[in-house]
């Protein structure tokens, strides 16, 4: 959980750094950053594979499996990573077609080709991060993570003001820090994995042919991807509707959406781990355990979103005076976090319903749940709220709220009945 908070705080840091030169380099950070994540969502599908397919080997004792799985998943993450890459070159030349301010996009296309150069480290540590996870040692990578905080922050403040004789680069210089402390967490990631002597059985086995286990990483990883891309793409284009309402909306929604992505990123910790406890108790064969790690996941999830969801709430107008001092970006955003706190519990449950159905291999349904929350029902009810009446960019947020709750009730009903049938088949 604090690994995965660890990652959105680098986001919180470069956010509120950006917002003391003004509020357009925000907004073209968040759209910059809405479409880079619109395309890498594929690479996190892919790693969120990893740990259930690690848990459920490592249940059977099989190393070699486990040492297989590891070196497949190298593979797929290179090949998955350069083509991530190739697309978001290619979206950079064509950036007008998201009809941004036209100063926002400039900002925002320079911004998205620099980080687009940090795809393959943060994919492949990723990876690393999901093996290790799999295998219940996650201490490391919330240490690599908790450390990156800093050293992004440090950075930031050399390239993005100019500081200890550098030249101040503005939002290029936030792409900078950002490119070079993935490539960090990477290196440090996959160095423990491959050093650690409580990982040494599960790696330095002979293991099994790589390629097949790429294979069965892109195989679950794919739809899985599939998934966070229907959520992440109903964000991203709830981002690109707040920039044709204007540039103050647009700020106020990305400092909004980064302060409930640290909830969200909480939770996914829970969602992880439930992934990973259903994983192993479904190699074990034991209906009982299933059942017991997933609805404690949800329980301990929604406990969490709950308590979010309250701080959100009582403590909006000064969580967004630390982003910007624009007082109108404040208003704005201040209505925006009341919004996502109403959304906390839902946000919470269908992450997690996510994490623990991969747990027993499901991820072709979950996907279609997914589609069908964001973008039948959610995208169209926050588009016509935002457009056709007086809610504005609220009526965007309103929209996601719907479309969150949908998922979360579709997936613990998929799981609750799915999680019965699968191992009365078994």
């Amino acid at each position: 959980m604090v690994g995965q908070v660890g990652q959105v705080l680098m986001g919180v840091v470069d956010t509120a750094m950006v917002g003391k030169i003004g509020e357009e380099p925000v907004a073209a950070a968040g759209v910059a950053s809405s479409v880079f994540f619109l395309i890498t969502v594929f690479g996190f599908g892919l790693s969120t594979a990893v740990s259930p397919l690690v848990s459920m080997a490592a249940a059977k004792r099989d190393y070699a499996e486990t040492a297989g799985i590891l070196r497949g998943s190298y593979r797929a993450s290179i090949l998955v990573s350069l083509i991530i890459q190739a697309l978001l070159l290619l979206l950079s030349t064509q950036f007008h077609v998201f009809g941004q301010d036209p100063v926002v996009a400039d900002l925002a296309v320079d911004y998205l080709r620099i980080v687009s150069f940090s795809v393959l480290p943060m994919i492949l540590f990723l990876s690393a991060k999901q093996f290790a996870d799999g295998l219940s040692f996650t201490q490391s990578s919330m240490v690599i993570t908790l450390l990156a905080i800093p050293l992004n922050a440090f950075l930031n403040w050399l390239l993005i003001y100019g500081n200890w004789g550098f030249s101040p680069l503005g939002l290029d210089g936030a792409a900078y820090a950002t490119l070079i402390t993935r490539v960090s967490m990477m290196l440090a990631m996959i160095a423990y994995l491959h050093k650690s002597k409580d990982l040494h059985l599960f790696v330095v086995q002979k293991p099994k042919l790589a390629k097949v286990f790429s294979e069965k990483v892109m195989k679950m990883g794919i739809p899985s991807g599939f998934q966070y891309f229907f959520e992440i793409a109903a964000f991203g284009g709830a981002m690109i509707m707040a920039g044709w309402i204007g540039v103050t909306e647009q700020a106020a929604h990305q400092i909004a959406i980064n302060t409930a992505a640290l909830t969200y990123m909480a939770v996914t910790g829970f969602a992880a781990a439930g992934g990973i406890r259903v994983g192993a108790a479904f190699g074990g064969y034991s209906q009982t355990q299933v059942r017991m790690a997933g609805k404690a996941a949800i329980l301990l999830g929604a406990a969490w979103m709950i308590v979010c969801g309250a701080a959100l709430a009582i403590f909006r107008e000064p969580i967004v005076a630390l982003y910007i001092e624009n007082k109108e970006v404040q208003e704005w955003a201040a209505r925006l976090l009341v919004i996502a706190a109403l959304f906390q519990l839902s946000d919470g449950i269908q992450a997690i319903g996510l994490g623990i159905l991969r747990g027993i291999a499901d991820v072709k349904r979950p996907m279609l749940i997914t589609l069908f929350a964001y973008w039948v029902i959610g995208i169209p009810v926050g588009y016509y709220l935002g457009f056709n009446t007086l809610l504005s960019v609220q009526g965007i947020w309103i929209g996601l709220l719907l479309g969150l709750s949908v998922s979360a009730i579709l997936l613990y009903w998929r799981f609750n009945r799915l999680s019965k049938l699968k191992m009365e088949q078994s």
